[in-house]
């Protein structure tokens, strides 16, 4: 994965997603899950695109339970945007990379 992605864990979602300045936008997905490997390359994408105005991280269902269950994500791949650990947006299935902009910019104003 592009090194614009954190990966996100329990140890690290306080700092890196509670206290975050920017707006973090995550990516839920597991290594089973074929959609969710399609919509990696697109949050890539968007990581570089949107570096100095969004953090983008991914969280592994598999490995980070405790964070689906806290944020009660039911289906795979589910992206959210959060401001001030508050989700603003969420977006769910395989979407391009126009809409997936298009939410970012819309939450960001």
């Amino acid at each position: 994965m592009s090194h614009h992605l954190l990966n996100i864990t329990r140890e690290n979602y306080t700092l890196e997603v509670l206290g975050s300045k920017l707006p973090v936008l995550l990516s839920f997905w597991a290594d089973w899950c074929v959609p969710c490997q399609v919509v990696v390359p697109k949050l890539e994408d968007l990581a570089e695109e949107f570096k100095d105005l969004v953090k983008c991280g991914v969280v592994n269902v598999d490995e980070q339970p405790e964070i689906v269950a806290d944020l009660n994500i039911i289906s795979l791949p589910t992206l959210t945007l959060s401001r001030n650990g508050v989700i603003v947006g969420e977006i769910y299935g395989v979407n391009s990379r126009e809409k997936l902009r298009r939410l970012i910019k819309a939450k960001l104003k």
